[in-house]
Parts: structure tokens; C-alpha cells; sequence
């Protein structure tokens, strides 16, 4: 259907109602009608060749929509451009009218900013493989050993998705810190639990969402961490135990053979009764201490049996 100069009247009335760029164009990028939105940045642009007015040149631009629906007869196309003088995203659109302007067809133009749905979906994809990160971290926590192959699988983990990571763990006078790639201007997010301190600096700058998910995370690794330190105590302890307990049995026997010898020489002395009394009250003292020695010894394989 064709459409005169009267007809866009009631046309523009109907563009001026959208709050993004649309233009009506021709198939050879001659602007004949746009809407108020883009008049505010294209004033006088009717009539006008459309990638002279938007961009400044002579021929189409390669992101034009309008030149490959032309070339490949289609009646829709939209892409997804990025303006980097700008800094914003945007999605360009053509659509083909059934209406027709001095023997051309007419294509309705839009020109939609999306930036923010843009950026939006990126930091939640972002925040999506930080969890993912975090995931895989976790269950190294799980089978961690020692502190230091911990913090080295965070930290590489997470340098999969940061330039730049550092990562700090102090727990008392003792510390441990792992750093992977460079670090320019980074965010710092720290949490304590009980005597520990966990540190860590990303790059590049993180939103607010990404720092507590990092503080939940190091929260966590506070946790495990002074599970590993409680271990390392009780394995101590344990090996403390252990070696109590030998020498225990050791020290009665020591104490043992010389007091049998002692025994038959008083057999033969004035004093050898008074002797012999003294080395039964040794004697039950050692006695004591062999009962002592077995509960201990009970313990140790209980407390052997209930570690491992």
C-alpha cells in the first residue's frame, strides 16, 4: 500500500508513542519518518541518507540490519550491536512494513538501548560461575589436609574467573598467602572466625552481590580451616599420647629388673626385711601403674578407632 505525505501524520502519531529511536526508512536508507525520541538527537533528519545522519558515512555500516534484510529479502532482522564511543549496548532492529513511499518499500527501524539488561545479565552470569568456583572449591574443603594445598585451590580456582587473585589466611602468628595473576585497584573482602583472619583481593571490581557471596565463602573457609588446625592439635595430642604410654610401660620395666635384684640381696642383710617391706610398696606403686598403663593403653586405641 502505498502512503502519502498526509498519512504520516497519523503515522508519526503512533511512532512518538515509543520511548526508544524508530525511524520509517526506504530501502535505500532514506529517512522519511521518525519519531520524537529520535528527533531529539537527529533534528532535520527526514529526507535525509540515514548512515550519514547516525554515523557520518557514505555507505552502510556492517552492523546494519536494514542493508542485509534488503540483500536477503527478509521481512525481520535484528542484532545486538555495542557503541564503544559510548559505551552502551544496543539492539538494532529492522522490520518490514507493508507500506511502500514513491515507489519504495518501507522499513520500520528501531533502535532499543539495552546496556543495563546487557550488564545485568552479565553480572549474573558472573555471579552464576563465581558459585560454580566456589562449588569446586568447597569440595576440596572437604578432603583438605593441610591449610596451604587449600588456599592454593582456592586461589586457583577463582583466578579462572578474576585477573587477579590474593588470598590471605592468618591464624594466630601463623600465615599463609597465595597470589595468581595481577592486581590493579582490586576489592578486598575479609571475615573472621574466632582466631582466624581470611583475606582475599580480586580484580577487576566486583559488585556488591559478589562480595558477600566472597564473605559467605571465606566464612566457610574460616571453618575449615580451623577444622584442619584442630586436627593438626589432636594429631599431636594423640602422637603425645602414644609416646606417654611407652614409655610408661618402659619405665616400670627399668624400674622392675633392679628391684628383683635388690629383693635377693636383702635376703642376706640385717636390714633385709625391712628392705623386703620397702620393695613391696614399690612393687604395688608399679602395680598401679601397670593398671594405669593398660587404661591408658584402652583409650589410645579408642581414641585411635573414633579419629581415623
Amino acid at each position: 500500500m502505498s502512503v502519502g505525505d498526509e498519512d504520516f501524520r497519523i503515522l508519526k502519531s503512533v511512532l512518538d508513542s515509543f520511548p526508544f529511536y524508530v525511524i520509517l526508512v526506504d530501502e535505500e536508507h532514506k529517512i522519511v519518518l521518525a519519531n520524537r525520541k529520535f528527533e531529539e538527537l537527529f533534528p532535520d533528519a527526514i529526507g535525509h541518507y540515514c548512515p550519514g545522519v547516525v554515523h557520518g558515512t557514505d555507505s552502510p555500516v556492517p552492523e546494519c540490519p536494514l542493508e542485509e534484510a534488503v540483500e536477503r529479502g527478509l521481512d525481520a532482522l535484528e542484532k545486538e550491536v555495542y557503541d564503544p564511543e559510548h559505551d552502551r549496548w544496543f539492539i538494532s532492529a529492522v522490520y518490514r512494513v507493508d507500506l511502500s513511499y514513491r515507489g519504495k518499500r518501507l522499513y520500520c527501524h528501531f533502535l532499543v538501548d539495552i546496556t543495563e539488561r546487557k550488564r545485568y545479565r552479565e553480572r549474573l552470569e558472573r555471579i552464576n560461575e563465581l558459585l560454580l568456583k566456589i562449588n569446586e572449591v568447597n569440595r576440596h574443603i572437604v578432603n583438605a589436609e593441610d591449610i596451604e594445598s587449600l588456599v592454593s585451590a582456592a586461589v586457583k580456582n577463582l583466578r579462572e574467573i578474576f585477573s587477579g587473585v590474593r588470598l590471605r589466611v592468618q591464624f594466630g602468628n601463623d600465615e599463609w598467602v597465595k597470589t595468581e595473576g595481577e592486581l590493579r585497584n582490586p576489592t578486598k573482602v575479609t571475615s573472621t572466625y574466632g582466631k582466624l583472619l581470611a583475606e582475599i583481593m580480586v580484580c577487576p571490581e566486583i559488585s556488591d552481590q559478589e562480595k558477600e557471596i566472597l564473605r559467605t565463602f571465606l566464612c566457610n573457609l574460616c571453618i575449615a580451616l580451623e577444622k584442619i588446625k584442630l586436627d593438626e592439635e589432636r594429631k599431636r595430642a594423640f602422637e603425645s599420647i602414644e609416646k606417654n604410654v611407652y614409655q610408661m610401660a618402659v619405665l616400670t620395666d627399668h624400674i622392675r629388673n633392679p628391684l628383683a635384684s635388690i629383693a635377693l640381696l636383702a635376703e642376706d642383710t640385717e636390714v633385709g626385711e625391712r628392705i623386703l617391706k620397702e620393695v613391696d610398696r614399690i612393687n604395688e606403686v608399679l602395680r598401679k601403674l601397670d593398671e594405669g598403663w593398660i587404661e591408658s593403653e584402652k583409650i589410645r586405641e579408642y581414641l585411635k578407632k573414633s579419629w581415623k
